[in-house]
């Protein structure tokens, strides 16, 4: 094998994340995927191509996920990407797919349903309840680390917003929400959504060490 052959080789194994350059850990996310997964071993996992944000967008009406939506910290965002799934079922009902990329790996994930009634939304949110435990133990913020010292503002927030919106599961790496809401529309159409989201512990991890470096050196 000529030294061009193996250069262009290895070139296409590090863009597609084969081999050394696989990036994905053992920690189960969500289908065949796992956190710290890049985009190309996400397709590869699930057999299915991901949307981009603008391809996401163009879906207008149908996307039940705000296109538009960003993090507010600038050096987040700029280290973040959004990709997609739709049209995909899990538990035997239709609903799409986030994912968040942090760096270029798998960090969060949140799943959305539009249910058609309140007793559609009910069986769901027990059927997911009921899978969650198999993995998951119940989990109640409490604003403070595991070694006592307070949280950062914005887990705090974060973690006040999901006690009041639904129960938390967590396990060793991953802390996921499950909530459901029911709300009417401007013609007063009633909708009745289920929402999971899956947030790594190792991302929190890394925005941990992004706010202490800023509040170490704010400049």
């Amino acid at each position: 094998m000529s030294a061009g052959v193996f250069t262009v080789g290895l070139m296409y194994c590090k863009r597609l994340r084969f081999g050394p350059f696989a990036t994905g850990t053992s920690n189960r996310a969500i289908l065949d995927t796992t956190f710290q997964m890049s985009p190309p071993e996400v397709e590869r996992a699930t057999h299915r191509k991901l949307l981009s944000h603008d391809e996401y967008s163009a879906l207008g009406a149908k996307a039940y996920f705000p296109p538009d939506w960003e993090l507010d910290d600038r050096d987040l965002r700029e280290r973040t990407y959004s990709q997609y799934l739709v049209d995909e079922m899990l538990f035997n009902q239709p609903c799409q797919i986030w994912l968040e990329f942090f760096e270029g790996e798998l960090a969060n994930y949140e799943v959305a349903y539009e249910l058609s009634s309140e007793a559609d939304q009910n069986q769901l949110l027990t059927k997911i309840q009921g899978a969650l435990t198999e993995s998951y133990q119940p989990y109640t913020p409490t604003g403070k680390s595991e070694d006592g010292r307070f949280l950062p503002f914005y887990e705090n927030v974060s973690a006040s917003q999901k006690h009041s919106r639904g129960p938390i599961f967590r396990n060793s790496y991953a802390e996921i929400e499950l909530r459901g809401f029911k709300y009417a529309d401007n013609v007063k159409h009633q909708h009745f959504n289920v929402n999971v989201s899956a947030h790594s512990l190792w991302y929190a991890d890394e925005v941990r060490r992004i706010y202490s470096r800023r509040e170490k050196n704010p400049f």
